[in-house]
């Protein structure tokens, strides 16, 4: 046992085995964001997923057309992620967690990607180990809480894949005439995959023909206009701007477009500090980005100085076509979302397409240090190599670490509202709950609510519609205090002539709270009929301390409904919902109506 020690550090010292053990632990993030998505994700259209379900219809119904496939979405041709949604459906029902799902498996794509990139950039084994965690950190953060519940959320992992897929065969022994058909296939692909897809087309083929002088580059550079030119112009063929997308580059001053565009590049680290503030975090975003661009703006100077050094180009190409990503994402968005205003560029969704810029300075800092040191420049610059390196490190591992908890945060925020905004969408041919829709769910609730019930029909839908107001027709029973708990805390006239109720309700054998509250009324034959569901989510810490159980936060709902709607003289009651069972839950006490 004395030797065990020795024994381990050679055993670690072994390429192979120092990977495998990183590859274990690089896992970790990966898992928990899985564990996240299947635990917060919830299995009905939300938002954005509207818009695949008319397709998936029509497939189920044999109505499908190419037409449709290749129509515009937006300002996209997401022609690709359309077959995928319409593919997943025919297991036989419509679970959007499956398509969260994808996120994390294009991710962890990405990650085994990197991972290869940094093999063959002359780093270290050390060096590649560490490079490679800080990255997967950024990969799987939780700051992407927006995509990682949306199940339309996967396209917007897929670009950068596509990218780096062609990045790496580039750098394989293939020949050109096989590289060139692989990378078209991507670069088409990424195109028919999200609006900045396009980008692939020059960021993988043209940094090949920068690192390898070929004979006959012009043919070649030649060709890849030629199919870039055609991809692009099936895509703008018809191409029509959405009446719902703000001006492109409207007039608004220079100093606004570069805000933006610097906020977009930190946003990241917006999720570190107060994201509950605006200011603080736009401000924070914007010196992150001026810092970013700045550092990469220095590294791209270093390689083109020695650019006389083959080897070097061709290692430190892949990663700045990885920059260019994020930048290339954030022009465009600059100057398609301004009109938006400038606090925008910190929506979640944009960390994802942000991220390569920081993950291209985590190998290109180390990269240029190394190149430095194999030069043999002055003893002072290698020295300082490693504490610059340590520095950098441990200052993104803090803002990670300080975004985490935010981001973990705001995560369950929004799956309490996702979780409700679900409710209103299983309730919504029994009552009316379009106002919760547009709030939670879909900004056009009326056609929420029919797609949902075209979604029904074909048995798709998971849980199934609720289509009647009787509760005595659904699986229901009291609320026993311990597998599901709650109580109505107040009711109280509300200015505008209706009424509100408010309390808690937690389902703890499941450790989440209750899906929605339901109130309901009790009938002359003493059936209880729902009149409204809660319309709000609202944070409990007590309800967090009284249960013991951190998961509890959002428990709390409030309600309101039309005092007309309850029959003079009828009991009114509340229940917990749990959507996974389509059940309810009746909570202990009735509800009294004071009078104003």
């Amino acid at each position: 046992m004395s030797d065990f020690p020795a024994r381990l550090r050679r055993l670690l010292a072994q390429p192979r085995t120092l990977f495998a053990a990183v590859f274990a632990l690089a896992a970790l993030p990966a898992i928990y964001i899985a564990l996240l998505v299947r635990r917060f994700g919830v299995d009905v259209p939300l938002w954005d997923d509207w818009d695949m379900v008319p397709m998936i219809t029509h497939a189920h119904l044999g109505q499908l057309s190419f037409a449709e496939l290749f129509a515009q979405q937006l300002e996209a041709r997401t022609f690709l992620p359309k077959l995928i949604f319409i593919l997943l459906t025919f297991t036989g029902r419509y679970d959007a967690r499956d398509a969260m799902m994808l996120s994390v498996l294009f991710c962890c794509l990405t990650a085994m990607g990197l991972f290869l990139l940094l093999r063959r950039s002359g780093l270290s084994p050390a060096a590649v180990v560490i490079c490679f965690l800080l990255m997967v950190l950024g990969i799987f953060s939780p700051a992407q809480e927006e995509l990682w519940l949306l199940a339309s959320g996967f396209p917007s992992f897929m670009p950068a894949l596509f990218i780096l897929a062609g990045l790496l065969v580039l750098q394989s022994r293939l020949g050109v005439a096989a590289k060139f058909a692989i990378c078209s296939a991507l670069a088409i692909a990424s195109t028919f995959t999200l609006a900045h897809g396009l980008l692939a087309f020059g960021l993988t083929f043209p940094v090949f023909l920068l690192w390898e002088k070929l004979p006959r580059w012009p043919l070649w550079l030649g060709g890849w206009c030629a199919v870039g030119a055609g991809c692009a112009v099936a895509y703008f063929w018809g191409y029509q701007k959405p009446p719902e997308v703000p001006d492109f580059a409207p007039q608004v001053p220079l100093l606004a477009y570069v805000h933006y565009f610097t906020a977009f590049l930190g946003g990241a680290v917006a999720y570190g500090v107060r994201p509950y503030n605006h200011e603080v975090p736009l401000t924070a975003a914007t010196w992150a980005g001026a810092l970013l661009l700045a550092g990469f703006a220095v590294a791209a100077s270093y390689v083109f100085v020695r650019r006389a050094d083959r080897e070097f180009r061709r290692r430190a190409l892949p990663w700045l076509a990885l920059g260019l990503y994020s930048i290339g994402c954030a022009i465009p968005a600059s100057l398609g979302r301004i009109g938006l205003g400038v606090p925008q560029a910190l929506d979640s969704r944009y960390v994802t397409f942000s991220l390569y810029l920081t993950v291209a300075l985590i190998a290109l800092v180390p990269m240029i240090f190394t190149h430095l040191r194999e030069r043999a420049e002055p003893l002072r610059l290698r020295l300082l190599a490693p504490a610059i390196c340590t520095a950098l490190a441990l200052a993104y591992i803090s803002l990670y670490v300080a975004g985490f908890g935010n981001s973990v945060a705001l995560l369950e925020e929004r799956a309490a509202r996702y979780r409700l905004g679900r409710a209103a969408v299983v309730f919504s041919h029994a009552l009316d709950t379009m106002p919760i829709i547009k709030s939670n769910n879909s900004t056009i609730p009326a056609t929420a609510r029919h797609l949902a019930g075209a979604l029904d029909d074909l048995g798709l839908l998971q849980p199934p519609l609720i289509r009647t107001a009787r509760l005595d027709q659904l699986p229901h029973e009291r609320a026993d205090g311990e597998e599901v708990s709650g109580n109505v805390d107040r009711s109280a006239p509300l200015e505008g002539g209706l009424y509100g109720v408010s309390g808690w309700a937690a389902l703890e054998e499941k450790s989440r709270p209750a899906d929605c509250v339901v109130l309901a009324y009790q009938g002359l034959g003493g059936e209880w009929i729902a009149v409204a569901i809660s319309d709000k989510v609202v944070r409990r810490p007590d309800v967090v301390e009284h249960l013991d159980d951190d998961d509890q936060l959002w428990s709390g709902w409030t309600a309101k409904f039309p005092p007309r709607a309850i029959p003079p003289g009828a009991k009114l009651s509340a229940w917990a919902f749990d959507a996974d069972e389509s059940k309810l839950y009746q909570l202990p006490g009735e509800i009294v109506m004071a009078r104003r």
